[in-house]
């Protein structure tokens, strides 16, 4: 009886969201997991490997959607903000370095290399970029 209710059970969830894997080791209620519920821990935690049993999944490359049938995502405040400031940071990052470039090497700058303001400025910009392409090198490298 209660076999055939586990059946039901796994029939109806496996419907809702797809087979049921073993994607590691491990072994008994949380061997089977659904292919969804996989990507989106893989997903959360960054890593390839089961926490459990270590055993790194084999990941197989599958072909995309046509671009025109993407869902959207749904995302949280927080990180549509995250977003936002990765993207403004960059631009902050890319102007910043810009600039750094064009007045060390800028004929029309010369006057403002002279100036002790611009100075601290540079060194301070200079300084701020460095931290910020190593953090970036760090995060994503």
């Amino acid at each position: 009886m209660e076999d055939s209710i586990l059946n039901r059970a796994r029939g109806y969830i496996t419907k809702e969201q797809g087979e049921l894997l073993s994607p590691c080791r491990c072994d008994g209620s949380v061997k089977c997991t659904h292919q969804p519920c996989l990507i989106k821990w893989i997903s959360e935690r960054g890593c390839w490997s089961c926490e459990l049993c270590y055993y790194k999944y084999h990941v197989i490359a599958i072909s995309t959607k046509n671009p025109l049938q993407w869902q959207a995502i749904s995302l949280t405040v927080i990180e549509k903000v995250q977003i936002a400031a990765a993207i403004l940071g960059s631009l902050f990052l890319i102007a910043s370095i810009s600039w750094l470039i064009w007045s060390t090497f800028s004929p029309s700058a010369k006057w403002q290399r002279q100036d002790l303001l611009f100075q601290i400025c540079y060194g301070m910009y200079g300084f701020m970029d460095v931290v910020c392409i190593g953090k970036h090198l760090l995060e994503f490298g």
